[in-house]
């Protein structure tokens, strides 16, 4: 029930905004009694923060399922480009990322788990950029770190494109994106 209820959140956040979210909306939209999204979620803090952590579970689900390529470079590139929207469902996560990230600056309960999902992230990459630079793919001198931060800005700035124009996004920015991150690949700087 409570996966209902938030994946209503999920669909009231990203049709009309998270200003627009609240419980009535949501249960509406879930198809259960007000009483029963207040059950499952006491406050609407508590319902934004399961919406926020939802979805970034099924950006996390999505970006592993990415075949693995012949690099490790082209695996995470490929895993980042799944993070792109590309069809309804991953446009109304990039749309909920973005008004999440945003309210996370202001709200007490979900920034800190905002950032927390920002750090996982980060270290995900590193620890793939890390294996670059053992197998010799990327130079030893690579900062995994400050590289992994910045694929991450790039990342984080072509899902704010892709939720701000209400669309997928289309072959020109994912050529864009990917020459983008190749281009951090090649001219990463030394720590």
């Amino acid at each position: 029930m409570s996966d209902r209820i938030v994946d209503g959140a999920i669909t009231v956040t990203a049709r009309d905004g998270l200003d627009a979210l609240s419980i009535r909306r949501v249960a509406a939209e879930a198809g259960v009694a007000i009483g029963t999204v207040q059950y499952h979620f006491p406050t609407r803090a508590e319902l934004v923060l399961a919406a926020l952590l939802r979805t970034a579970h099924r950006q996390q689900v999505r970006a592993m399922a990415a075949p693995r390529g012949p690099t490790i470079t082209s695996t995470l590139i490929a895993r980042l480009l799944l993070l792109l929207p590309h069809d309804d469902t991953s446009r109304e996560e990039a749309i909920v990322w973005v008004a999440l990230a945003a309210a996370a600056a202001r709200d007490p309960l979900v920034g800190p788990h905002q950032r927390q999902l920002v750090q996982q992230t980060v270290a995900a990459i590193k620890a793939l950029l890390d294996r670059a630079t053992q197998s010799g793919e990327l130079p030893e001198s690579t900062n995994t770190l400050d590289l992994a931060e910045r694929i991450h800005v790039v990342v984080e700035g072509y899902l704010l494109d892709t939720a701000a124009s209400a669309g997928v996004t289309s072959r020109r920015a994912k050529r864009q994106f990917r020459a983008t991150l190749t281009a951090l690949f090649a001219h990463n700087p030394a720590p």
